[in-house]
């Protein structure tokens, strides 16, 4: 009886002390500025909003859609990347157009 009572007083010693470690750590990483789920919870699934959003965007799509998106990707005519002007050049001309002269009165 004795023993028993003595093995769930040691149990209940184990909780507490975890308990008042969990507290102590939490009260230093707030004091730190990083109380967050990860240092709190080692090893806890951390939400993800980029996650959560591929998820739910293809929620309502038909199967086919990927496979058409690719195949219009392939098809598509390529555009040339935009001609950005030399530096110094003035940005309302275009790299690739002759200099402004002065006409002559």
């Amino acid at each position: 009886m004795n023993a028993e009572l003595e093995l769930a007083n040691a149990r209940l010693g184990l909780v507490q002390s975890r308990h008042d470690a969990y507290v102590a750590r939490a009260g230093l990483l707030s004091a730190m500025g990083l109380e967050e789920a990860q240092y709190l919870i080692p090893g806890a699934r951390i939400y993800s909003p980029q996650g959560s959003l591929k998820r739910v965007e293809s929620l309502g799509t038909p199967p086919w859609a990927g496979a058409v998106a690719h195949i219009d990707s392939v098809a598509a005519p390529s555009t040339p990347p935009p001609r950005l002007s030399v530096p110094g050049a003035g940005a309302e001309r275009p790299a690739d157009m002759p200099p402004l002269t002065q006409p002559t009165p």
